[in-house]
């Protein structure tokens, strides 16, 4: 028998001047990157206490490795640090249209992400050497021209002795996942917009049968609006307000002008007559297929935080938020604006109604953002020509000035 001779081992120090070579980044010590801050000073000490240590010296290993990442379906890959592609699995064909074996020994990043898009490349490591490996997203070059979308996962490997080998990472192409995210929010834009339309036609055909009242929801949404930024609405909610504000009082077109012209006191039969109109707004508004609440705040906004409003003796959080917050923008414009039957009782008297019967009719951090806008921020209602408001999207003719 003959004797056995032991194959020298390959040092951290004798790879450290060259660059890996295909095969050699899955015989390292893999593991998921962590920030420096964890590390202890000593190479051999941080690489082995970070968890989910992959560690493959075995060549045969490797093979089998290899044998299993290229039949994965997702596509798989190892860059060296200057980006040369040490391993590609056969998935990365179905999304650039490239061969794997094409790409071997390449530079991936001058392959798929050139010129004006490789600031991706510096993002990338910028976020693996912060420890972010979580998803993210690359736009990537393929054969034919066009921009493919690839989420990726990646992360660090390390070499005996703690030195970096390179990155690796899996990645799902989701490019027809984008077009259709696209796709979805244009068509919502289109049906915001035609809701948008549908609002300021409704708010038109009150403007033309009684433009007091047509005022009257300009200036309360102009408030409303802005009382929803000052309590850092969600958009969704302060498009709901912003629509249902502009048509709150649409209900009245059923009362006859006479008795919302009249100067004097109104009977109790008119007054009931009045009372109707949150119900009457409603029973229009749910005709129309709202993605937001527009109805439900039109009804709710002469609801009471006591459960002394109508129609529905609502009272507390059953109030819809939204129509809280009309409610209170609502009773201040009123007040501030002159009446048939009264002259306009000022800012001072319209707050000071808010601000003592916060808690009880309504909402107190709804009054507290009123407040603020007129006594620090001095909100006013600035007039503006309806085309402008529909311009910008807004179904509204009265612009907060903060």
């Amino acid at each position: 028998m003959g004797t056995k001779t032991d194959t020298p081992k390959k040092s951290a120090k004798t790879r450290a001047g060259r660059l890996l070579q295909p095969g050699e980044l899955l015989t390292a010590d893999v593991r998921a990157w962590r920030p420096r801050r964890f590390e202890t000073g000593d190479p051999s000490t941080t690489m082995t206490s970070r968890p989910w240590a992959v560690k493959t010296t075995n060549q045969e290993l490797w093979h089998e490795h290899r044998e299993l990442l290229s039949s994965l379906p997702v596509v798989v890959c190892a860059l060296a640090t200057d980006g040369t592609a040490l391993f590609v699995n056969d998935a990365i064909t179905k999304v650039t249209g490239y061969r794997s074996d094409e790409l071997q020994g390449k530079n991936w990043w001058d392959i798929f992400c050139p010129g004006e898009q490789r600031h991706q490349v510096d993002d990338l490591y910028s976020r693996l050497e912060m420890g972010d490996v979580t998803d993210y997203q690359m736009i990537m070059n393929a054969r034919d021209g066009s921009l493919r979308t690839v989420l990726w996962s990646s992360f660090i490997a390390y070499l005996s002795g703690g030195r970096l080998a390179g990155v690796a990472g899996i990645g799902v192409d989701i490019t027809e996942r984008k077009l259709a995210e696209e796709e979805a929010r244009q068509n919502y834009d289109r049906l915001r917009r035609s809701l948008v339309g549908t609002i300021q036609a409704l708010a038109l055909v009150v403007e033309i049968r009684d433009p007091y009242t047509a005022r009257h929801q300009k200036r309360v949404t102009a408030l409303s609006c802005a009382i929803a930024k000052e309590l850092s609405l969600s958009e969704e909610q302060a498009l709901t307000l912003s629509s249902a504000a502009a048509v709150h009082d649409i209900g009245k077109i059923n009362v006859p002008s006479d008795i919302l012209n009249k100067p004097g006191r109104l009977s109790e039969l008119e007054y009931k007559l009045i009372m109707r109109h949150s119900e009457l707004g409603y029973e229009v508004l749910k005709r129309i297929e709202f993605p937001w609440p527009v109805a439900r705040t039109v009804r709710e906004h002469h609801e009471r935080m006591d459960g002394s409003g109508y129609p529905s003796r609502l009272a507390g959080e059953e109030i819809l938020l939204e129509a809280r917050i009309l409610a209170v923008a609502d009773v201040v414009e009123a007040m501030m604006s002159h009446r048939p039957y009264r002259p306009a009782l000022g800012k001072d008297a319209a707050l000071r109604e808010i601000m003592l019967k916060s808690g009880t009719l309504y909402d107190s951090a709804v009054v507290e953002a009123c407040f603020r806008l007129f006594t620090e921020k001095r909100f006013m209602w600035e007039e503006t020509n309806p085309s402008r408001s529909r311009l910008i999207g807004v179904p509204v003719v009265l612009i907060p000035r903060v």
